[in-house]
């Protein structure tokens, strides 16, 4: 009975926790509109990333964004950098990020967010 307790209390726990540091936002019904190089994973991710952004802003209601790609950049034949404006709307204001893409063949994409001031 006393494990059952102990455990319970646990999930409670970490539940709580992951409630807490997770975003309270649901990044994942945000639209995205305009042109983006991001797949819809990768969108998601910065989104989430922008949405951590804009609860330290006290900003929790978000419908969409605007993306503009500013620049592309090629080092090598076969790496990217992409520089993108992203501009999130709500709390009736606008909250820009420039976001950087970076990536390479089988690497992944790395992603940098700058909050523009």
């Amino acid at each position: 009975m006393k494990k059952t307790i102990a455990y319970v209390t646990i999930s409670l726990f970490f539940s709580g926790c992951i409630s807490l540091f997770g975003p309270k936002i649901n990044y994942e019904s945000i639209k995205v509109h305009g042109e983006t190089k991001a797949d819809r994973v990768l969108q998601l991710d910065i989104l989430k990333s922008i949405s951590y952004n804009l609860e330290t802003r006290k900003c929790l209601a978000v419908k969409n964004t605007f993306t503009e790609v500013i620049k592309v950049y090629s080092a090598k034949p076969n790496a990217y950098k992409i520089k993108e404006r992203w501009t999130a709307f709500g709390c009736e204001k606008e909250f820009g990020y420039y976001v950087m893409l970076e990536g390479g063949e089988g690497k992944g994409t790395k992603y940098t967010i700058t909050p523009i001031k």
